[in-house]
């Protein structure tokens, strides 16, 4: 790569540059920086997401090549003589998707566009909500499925207090300081 070539990234990163050593002067100074659109650094650690772990999140949205994969895996399976490895049937099916044109994507990519909105309405309805609504119509409900903790309880004749620990000549833990 020549330097002219090199030159719009090197702008880029000389103004990454200021724009960090600004907003790090800023935290210094004030305990929490703005960003360049203007969202506080308070605000930016709300909007990353976690969730507890007995949230149940909705499924993923698949790459184009995985739904082409696994929408014809069985039948790539069932060409072969003999029963294949997993990766055999793989490598073939990875073959064909390189070898499709981009009027054959389309479909996946439709696809995925509709899984994309899905994911995004189910997400939106698990922040707002609270809960989110299956392809199928059934809800996640996440107040049902908490896990509780165990109760355990133990006997009375095991619970041992202080009186009851004595030694085999007969005193007690007490009687010794």
């Amino acid at each position: 790569m020549s330097d002219a070539e090199k030159q719009p990234f090197v702008a880029l990163s000389r103004q990454d540059s200021i724009r960090c050593k600004r907003e790090y002067d800023e935290f210094r100074r004030t305990g929490f920086f703005t960003d360049e659109q203007g969202v506080h650094s308070v605000q930016l650690a709300i909007r990353k997401r976690s969730f507890k772990p007995h949230i149940i999140l909705p499924k993923l949205v698949k790459r184009s090549k995985d739904i082409f994969i696994s929408k014809n895996y069985a039948a790539k399976a069932a060409q072969f003589d003999y029963r294949p490895k997993p990766m055999e049937v793989m490598s073939e099916l990875c073959k064909d998707w390189n070898l499709l044109t981009a009027k054959d994507r389309v479909k996946y990519e439709k696809l995925i566009a509709d899984d994309q909105e899905r994911y995004n309405q189910q997400m939106k309805d698990l922040t707002t909500k609270g809960w989110f609504t299956h392809e199928n119509g059934s809800r996640v409900r996440h107040h049902l499925e908490r896990p509780k903790k165990p109760i355990v309880e133990t006997p009375p004749s095991e619970t041992l207090t202080m009186l009851d620990m004595r030694c085999e000549s007969g005193f007690s833990i007490l009687d010794l300081s």
